[in-house]
């Protein structure tokens, strides 16, 4: 038999035939490429004919071992390389989202919640996050933020005459007038801003609705923003196992964008997915993606990424949002 029947054999998927002459796919591969012959295996033909999973990811191996990753990139439809490196092209990051496992959290999966906090939009996890208005948002103002909340409070409240009787606290009717009326004003304001008693009773009273809902927006904006950022790292630190987690946004020719995420060892990638796959029946021609070559790795061979999913918000994060998004929100 000559070398190009053998060839043409292998190309046919008629490993059988060959196998008792070479015993391994490693070895025929080897023996081809030191008669100058390997630019003549083809990996398509091979898939095409052959139904023996085993065999052809035995192949594949022996493919990127001799050729590297270069000769798989057509098949790998979301890398890009980039000088030396292989980057992971997305429309949007919340591609990555299928990568984490799918069991529940609060009805919620991690997949669900990655598919949420890498969205576009915004993601609201707790929708009713004031418990005390004065002890979770007035006593986490800075001192700027204070001064401004007291000159709304005094705007908003200004020529109201406000019936003590309305009101259960000792601070209203001591600051009544001879008609029962109360009156917030600057000799005052100081006191109603440093007393919570004082202050939540005067802003569930009705006379500042506005200013109420603003600040609870404010405080469930806050909440959850810090809630995602928690979860947005640790998404990221699983991520970080496989690429780089410092994304990079460019434009294309049409000026739309995209995210491009360094891929950290593809090469290793491709091997323990090939090796994977060997038992199973599956294939490189299956996926067409490097995204759904590591979710069905992870679905059979692995574990999918998984991430700690927070019970509260970080109180110091909280608190950086409540004082630098005050203004856009209580005005």
């Amino acid at each position: 038999m000559s070398n190009d029947e053998l060839i043409d054999m292998f190309n046919s998927a008629h490993w059988d035939k060959i196998e008792p002459i070479f015993k391994s796919v490693e070895r025929f591969i080897s023996y081809i490429k030191g008669i100058g012959k390997l630019s003549k295996i083809d990996l398509y033909s091979v898939y095409r004919e052959s139904n023996d999973n085993t065999f052809f990811n035995q192949l594949c191996v022996s493919l990127l071992k001799e050729y590297g990753v270069d000769h798989f990139l057509p098949l790998l439809g979301d890398v890009k390389k980039i000088g030396d490196d292989y980057y992971l092209k997305l429309d949007k990051l919340v591609g990555l989202s299928n990568l984490f496992d799918d069991s529940n959290y609060r009805s919620m999966s991690n997949r669900e919640i990655a598919e949420r906090v890498l969205g576009e939009d915004w993601f609201e996890m707790f929708s009713d996050t004031v418990y005390n208005y004065y002890d979770d948002i007035v006593e986490e103002l800075n001192e700027k933020n204070l001064n401004e909340l007291k000159e709304i409070t005094l705007r908003d409240l200004k020529n109201q005459n406000m019936d003590s009787n309305e009101f259960g606290g000792i601070f209203f009717s001591e600051n009544s007038n001879e008609e029962g009326y109360v009156t917030i004003n600057y000799n005052n304001i100081n006191y109603v801003l440093s007393d919570h008693k004082v202050f939540n009773e005067l802003l569930n009273s009705g006379y500042l609705d506005e200013l109420r809902g603003n600040l609870r927006s404010l405080h469930n904006m806050a909440y959850n923003e810090a809630w995602n950022d928690e979860v947005f790292e640790d998404i990221k630190n699983e991520l970080n196992s496989f690429i780089d987690t410092e994304f990079k946004w460019d434009q294309d020719e049409n000026k739309k964008y995209y995210v491009l995420c360094k891929i950290k060892n593809l090469k290793s990638d491709l091997y323990e997915y090939f090796n994977c796959m060997e038992d199973y029946d599956y294939n490189i021609f299956d996926e067409r993606y490097y995204l759904d070559m590591l979710s069905r790795y992870f679905e059979y061979c692995s574990d999918f990424l998984d991430f700690r999913t927070p019970e509260y918000s970080d109180s110091y994060r909280v608190k950086q949002y409540i004082n630098d998004s005050f203004l856009d929100y209580v005005y």
